[in-house]
């Protein structure tokens, strides 16, 4: 980082937030989140119908490449902030945010531009049925709105997230989740339609900054935005980050958002819809692992600034975690995921939206232990040797995506994403995260995802048993079946998982509450 030409104001340094609170609040939103979305996603296929929801699966994607103009700047701002408030240095944070927030005003701008741009060419580009153009458009700029606001209140949320106040930026966003969420069930049930999911996502977007802005002003009273003086140095501060972060996150938008835009182009857009039920139930398991790697960058980053020596230890500890956490989802994607989208969504759309499915199992089986690894790198700093792979994930599952879907519909476009993740997640992440933070290679293969895998091989073959002798009728009776099974996650876990000295620490725990029952 350069010099910085102005006096800081130091004071004491800042102790890290503890991990279990953080992981208990990033818990219980995403559960929330979850819960909501699950009920709320027929709701809204049933009242838009198949090319109506296939054209919002399209349109999200879309503004969500308007989500590049981030450039890495949000994630320099946690960097940041984590930095100087470990060792209570306020002058170098207002520096960082007051810089973060010009930029992203700018950008903002040239969101809203974009956003007029591709609606203005939206049907020269994707096969959007004609009755729906004009409709499309309008959501398109509203769009770009939206990205504008998601941006400035990214700055606040980035403080928050720096200063591992989970809890507090999990409280919003259950808050703003739940009052986006009935106003979408009003606005559907009044017969309106795509216009209002835009305007109502875009109010979200301003409730959110607003209140993550208020969460600033009492958790860092001492920080303050300026305006005045010269910023530069602290852009180019920003940049000599956020460059290379923003080359992951360019990367990472062309491989998530490119799968709809590849059916809209060669299939019909109703397409879209049967791909897009797959893959957000894959976008909830990544919020499982999420809630848990969106940690580490802060956390690594506090650590590190601090000279602790547990780093590798917690790295591989939470990797474990999130294995832990992710691999059941994917088994129960793998064996029921057919059956499970038929009693959710309906019979129509369980075959095909069930073989997608099944083909991302593998990427979210392996996805948790990846997020957790690649937020580490990013926490010390080298972020810049994920570049070169996560460049060859991108354009080989655009590649792999055209040249499939063709002959294999749907399923190819899933499989184009498949190939390049796997490729990527075993053959390069473990071995960038052994050079940037010392965590052996082998290390982490073995404790972050073979031990996580064979803890779980109870509870997947028990759900096969229960999937072919006594399949699920109803919904309450399929989350029965998988509540009943998950403890053989637990009891797996801890023969195949732990370390001695865990199992020792566990043992004292289970005799102290055996003791306190008697």
């Amino acid at each position: 980082m350069p010099n910085q030409t102005h006096t800081h104001f130091v004071t004491k340094p800042k102790r890290p937030t503890g991990i279990a609170r953080n992981a208990a609040a990033n818990w219980l939103a995403f559960l929330f989140v979850a819960a909501v979305s699950f009920f709320l996603s027929p709701i809204i296929v049933r009242n838009l119908g198949n090319s109506a929801y296939g054209v919002w699966s399209l349109l999200v994607s879309v503004v969500g490449y308007l989500g590049l103009l981030d450039f890495g700047v949000r994630g320099a701002v946690t960097r940041y902030v984590a930095h100087h408030h470990a060792v209570g240095d306020s002058e170098g944070s207002s520096s960082i945010v007051s810089a973060g927030m010009v930029l992203f005003l700018f950008l903002g701008f040239i969101a809203v531009l974009l956003s007029g741009v591709v609606a203005y060419f939206l049907p020269v580009l994707f096969n959007v049925p004609d009755t729906l153009v004009g409709d499309s458009r309008l959501v398109l700029v509203v769009g770009g709105l939206t990205v504008a606001t998601t941006l400035v209140g990214a700055v606040f949320g980035g403080i928050v997230t720096g200063l591992e106040r989970f809890d507090v930026s999990s409280g919003t966003e259950i808050v703003v989740t739940a009052i986006r969420s009935v106003a979408i069930v009003l606005a559907l049930n009044a017969g309106y339609g795509l216009v209002a999911l835009g305007c109502i996502h875009l109010a979200s977007s301003v409730l959110y900054g607003v209140a993550a802005r208020i969460a600033v002003h009492r958790l860092y009273p001492e920080l303050k935005l300026r305006f005045h003086g010269d910023l530069r140095p602290h852009i180019r501060t920003i940049f000599s980050y956020s460059m290379f972060l923003s080359v992951i996150h360019v990367m990472g938008i062309v491989a998530y958002y490119s799968d709809a835009l590849v059916i809209a182009a060669f299939l019909p857009v109703s397409a879209v819809t049967y791909y897009a039920i797959a893959g957000n139930l894959c976008d909830y398991a990544y919020k499982v692992a999420g809630s848990l790697s969106k940690m580490m960058t802060p956390r690594v980053s506090a650590m590190t600034s601090m000279g602790s020596g547990n780093v590798s230890d917690e790295i591989v500890n939470t990797a474990r975690i999130a294995t832990l956490a992710t691999a059941p989802i994917a088994a129960t994607f793998w064996f029921r995921g057919e059956s499970f989208i038929n009693l959710w969504m309906g019979t129509d759309y369980g075959p095909a939206a069930g073989e997608v499915l099944r083909v991302l199992a593998f990427v979210v089986w392996l996805g948790g232990a990846r997020f957790v690894a690649s937020a580490s790198i990013m926490g010390v700093n080298r972020h810049r040797t994920l570049i070169p792979a996560l460049v060859f994930e991108a354009i080989v599952n655009l590649a792999l995506s055209i040249a499939l879907v063709g002959a294999f519909g749907i399923v190819g476009v899933a499989i184009g994403t498949l190939i390049p993740s796997v490729l990527v997640t075993l053959l390069y992440i473990p071995f960038c995260l052994s050079r940037a933070t010392g965590v052996p290679a082998g290390v982490f293969y073995r404790r972050a995802w073979l031990l996580p895998t064979l803890a779980v091989l109870p509870f997947a073959l028990v759900n096969i048993f229960l999937e072919r002798v006594l399949p699920a009728s109803n919904l309450a009776f399929f989350f029965l079946q998988i509540i009943l099974t998950l403890p053989l996650v637990v009891v797996g876990a801890i023969v195949s998982c732990l370390t001695p000295a865990e199992k020792t620490q566990v043992g004292s725990m289970m005799k102290r509450a055996y003791s306190a029952l008697r």
